[in-house]
This record gives C-alpha cells, sequence and structure tokens, in this order.
C-alpha cells in the first residue's frame, strides 16, 4: 500500500501562500484539488572490469484529491491501487478528514492516526498525536508545544515517544501521517525536519535517554519565511537547517494553521507556514566541514507554482545513484 503525503519528499518541501482573515482558517486564494507525482532512479555499480546500470521510472500519477466545503479543507484522499490474484487492479482510497470549531481546526483524523489541536485564544498551544494501534490511546505518542515572539513561532518543543522518530529497516526515519502534516504545516521541509527530529533523538539515546525525549526546534525568520530551524536536546544543539526561497506565491502557507485574528494578512506578520517556495536545504551538525545541501525547481502559472522538482546524487568508486523527483499541483 502506497504511503504518501502532500509533498512526502519534493512533495513536502514545497510551500505555497495563503490569504486568511480568521484565526484557524486555511483558505488560499488557489486552492489546491489534485497533487501529482513521477520520479525516476538510475542505480549503477563497478564490478572491477565494467559498470552496471539499472534504471526505474515511475510514471506521472495522481497522489492526492482535496475537497473543500466552500473556504474550509474538508478531506484529502489518497488513491492506491490493488490487485487479485487474477490481475485485476481496483482503485482504493484512504482518508484524512478535518474537524473544525467553526472555522478554527481542532481534530485531524485518518484510519490510524489522530491529531488534537488546542489554542491559547488566538495563538496555537499544543498539538496531540496519536498513531497505530495507539489511536484511541490516552496518551499521545507526540506532543507539540509552542513559544512566540510576538505573534510568530519562535521554538518549538516536541515531546516524543523514544522509538518515534527512530530508524527503521530501510534506515529512514518512520513517521505517520499526521506527524508529516504537521511539519509540512510549520516548517519549510518535511523530510529535513523528520531527518533533524531523527538525528536529535538517536544522538539523546547515545546520551543514556530513557523513555519520552524533548527535542526544542528553534525558528529564525527572515521577513514572512523561515530562514533557519537549529535542534536541540538538553540544550545542546544537534543539528541545523538554513533554508532560501523563490518570490512566488505559496499554497501551503499555513496549511493547517494560518492565525491572525481580525487583521488582513498583508498587515500581519504571518505565525505559520512560509510565504514562498523553498529553494534549497542546507543541513550541518557542529564539526561538519561539509553540508547537506538539496536544491528544488519549481514552474510557475504566473505567481503559482504547478510543479516542484529535485534531484540527489551521490557516488564513491564503485557505486552511482541518481534519483529525480517531480510533484505537481492542480488548482480548483
Amino acid at each position: 500500500m502506497k504511503k504518501i503525503l502532500v509533498l512526502a519528499m519534493a512533495a513536502a518541501v514545497v510551500s505555497l501562500m495563503g490569504a486568511c482573515k480568521k484565526e484557524g482558517v486555511y483558505n488560499p486564494k488557489q486552492k489546491i484539488a489534485k497533487v501529482y507525482d513521477e520520479s525516476s532512479s538510475t542505480d549503477s555499480y563497478f564490478d572491477g572490469t565494467e559498470w552496471h546500470t539499472n534504471s526505474r521510472t515511475q510514471p506521472k500519477e495522481l497522489i492526492e484529491e482535496w475537497t473543500w466545503d466552500g473556504k474550509l479543507l474538508t478531506q484529502i484522499a489518497y488513491p492506491y491501487t490493488s490487485e487479485d490474484g487474477n490481475g485485476n487492479v481496483t482503485t482504493m482510497y484512504e482518508y484524512t478528514k478535518f474537524t473544525y470549531d467553526g472555522k478554527q481546526l481542532t481534530e485531524v483524523n485518518s484510519d490510524w492516526e489522530r491529531m488534537l489541536i488546542t489554542y491559547d485564544g488566538k495563538k496555537l498551544d499544543k498539538i496531540e498525536l496519536y498513531y497505530s494501534d495507539d489511536k484511541a490511546s490516552s496518551e499521545p505518542n507526540a506532543i507539540f508545544t509552542f513559544t512566540y515572539d510576538g505573534k510568530k513561532i519562535s521554538k518549538m518543543t516536541a515531546n516524543l515517544e523514544n522509538e518515534d522518530f527512530g530508524k527503521g529497516k530501510n534506515g529512514r526515519p518512520q513517521m505517520g501521517r499526521m506527524t508529516r502534516m504537521l511539519l509540512q504545516s510549520l516548517t519549510p521541509d518535511v523530510r529535513g525536519t523528520e531527518k533533524m527530529l531523527a538525528s536529535t533523538c538517536e544522538k539523546a539515546r547515545k546520551a543514556g535517554a530513557k523513555g519520552r525525549v524533548n527535542v526544542d526546534m528553534i525558528l529564525t525568520w527572515d521577513g514572512n519565511n523561515i530562514s533557519k530551524i537549529e535542534s536541540k536536546y538538553m540544550g545542546m544543539s544537534a543539528q541545523t537547517i538554513e533554508y532560501t526561497y523563490d518570490d512566488k506565491n505559496n499554497p501551503y502557507q499555513g496549511f493547517l494553521f494560518t492565525l491572525v485574528g481580525d487583521l488582513q494578512v498583508e498587515d500581519n506578520p504571518l505565525a505559520f507556514g512560509n510565504e514562498n517556495n523553498i529553494t534549497s536545504v542546507k543541513m550541518y551538525e557542529p564539526g561538519d566541514e561539509e553540508p547537506y545541501t538539496e536544491n528544488f525547481t519549481y514552474t510557475y502559472d504566473g505567481k503559482w507554482p504547478v510543479s516542484c522538482s529535485t534531484k540527489h546524487e551521490n557516488s564513491d568508486d564503485n557505486n552511482r545513484y541518481s534519483y529525480t523527483s517531480t510533484v505537481y499541483y492542480e488548482y480548483k
């Protein structure tokens, strides 16, 4: 079963602009209707005499369908295919549903996960996440709390079960769709933030941490975009990510939360999300000589992105790997 979240790599990276006038309302001028992606990869290895190459391509396919009730996002459907023993292919769907108190988002649910959101007046106060078989548990798997400098978040503290962001058998962090959705709403780059949390938790475990782990993410803003996030465990810096942006509109700005009260967007220092689309990520740990860097390119319709592409490459004397991914957007 294919588990893809909005921007589950490059997809998660794109940040687009919103226009909200009420607290908790995601109401962009351009509403996403559908999201597609495609990818290709090439693996090569040297056997001592010659290079051997394998290539794989995933054609462009629909990965998300968004449903709106007026200005409110009510559902995201994730299609996937199932094949029976006779070779018959059926398209099936998983769903994420959004619940509001008036126009303020209070809960997000899927078949296996739940996100509960509480506010302190007009400011986001706490988010509790429950995943997998623990969806009905009284103990959340992850708790995010927020510190403000004026109207902008200056720090996010993640209180995590020890294994929540540990690495799975494939070496990648294990993260639920709800968590990815939350990070997508609040940070410029889901995958980078995911890696940051996994790395910081791993350092905490090596330092002897037991049970739940607290990770602080310190946010630095440049205008209405987050330019840097530094993760800390027990006051010690664990990892830093720096970002650059284009000058175009970002439809995911305030994806889950845009708390601007009665102010017009143009008069308000936006509290959540980024105004523009991320163009580069630079990730490093203390003592690193060379940071990990990733770049993103876009095509636009006017000031709105309609596709986002990223490419990963690495090689050594005997192996070469290249992976390219493109995400496409259709608007209502």
